[in-house]
C-alpha cells in the first residue's frame, strides 16, 4: 500500500513543477520589454532555458555559413574526382597511382558557390581551394583548402 502513495505523491509534485514553469512562462511574457525588471526578465529566461529576447542570428552569418559549407561539398566532390583519377590506370586515361596530371574540369573552375582550382600538388597529395561569393568582412570572401590523399581527405582548413 506505501507503493501506491509514493507514486501519487511523484505525480503530484511533477504535476506542481509543470504549474510552476508554465506560470514562470506567462509572468516573462508579461514584463514590458522596456521594463527596469530586463535583468530578472533575462535571468528567468537563462534558468527556463530560452534564448535571448527575439533573438535573430544576423542574416549575413547565415549566407556565410551556407557559402562555406557549399564550398565544401564542392571541394569534397572534386577531392572524390581526383581520388579516381590517382586510381585509375594510366591507359585508361588516369594517374596510374599518380594524381600528377589531374586537372579540375573546366566547366568545374566556377559555379554559383565560388571559383576553385589547384594551389599544389604531387604525385601523392593534391590541395584544392574554394573561393565563396560571400565576403567575410566586407572584401575578404570564404576560402576553404583542402588536401587530398590517394585513400582520403587530410586537410580542410578553414582560411576565411
Amino acid at each position: 500500500m506505501e507503493k501506491k502513495y509514493f507514486f501519487i505523491e511523484i505525480y503530484k509534485s511533477a504535476i506542481l513543477t509543470v504549474i510552476a514553469i508554465f506560470l514562470v512562462l506567462a509572468y516573462i511574457r508579461t514584463i514590458p520589454k522596456s521594463s527596469v525588471s530586463d535583468t530578472l526578465r533575462e535571468s528567468i529566461q537563462t534558468v527556463t532555458g530560452q534564448d535571448n529576447y527575439n533573438y535573430q542570428p544576423r542574416p549575413d552569418l547565415r549566407r556565410i555559413n551556407s557559402n562555406r559549407d557549399a564550398i565544401i561539398a564542392d571541394l569534397t566532390a572534386l577531392a572524390s574526382m581526383a581520388q579516381q583519377y590517382y586510381r585509375k590506370p594510366k591507359v585508361l586515361g588516369g594517374g596510374g597511382y599518380s594524381f600528377d596530371g589531374w586537372n579540375i574540369p573546366p566547366q568545374l573552375w566556377t559555379n554559383n558557390n565560388g571559383n576553385y582550382n589547384i594551389e599544389s600538388s604531387t604525385a601523392n597529395s593534391i590541395t584544392l581551394v574554394g573561393e565563396g561569393v560571400e565576403t567575410v568582412d566586407g572584401t575578404t570572401k570564404v576560402k576553404v583548402s583542402v588536401t587530398v590523399a590517394p585513400d582520403r581527405i587530410i586537410g580542410r582548413k578553414i582560411i576565411h
